[in-house]
């Protein structure tokens, strides 16, 4: 995966990856609502399927795994 304009640098272990966004990145939650499912797109169409999602302190946790 390539790394987001407005997300740290992800962690991918062949068969599960983490993508992590700052919250303070964006002003509007549709903007970060947008982010979101872009980046799951971006995922689900390199083969990933959604695993979870957190929220840790000022941060978005996309969890994903090999479909």
């Amino acid at each position: 995966m390539t790394e987001h304009a407005n997300s740290e640098a992800q962690a991918e272990n062949g068969d599960s990856a983490d993508e992590v966004i700052c919250i303070r990145s964006f002003h509007a939650s549709e903007a970060l609502k947008h982010e979101i499912r872009r980046i799951i797109a971006e995922y689900q169409a390199q083969g990933w399927e959604m695993a979870g999602i957190y929220v840790e302190g000022e941060q978005v946790h996309l969890k994903f795994k090999r479909s």
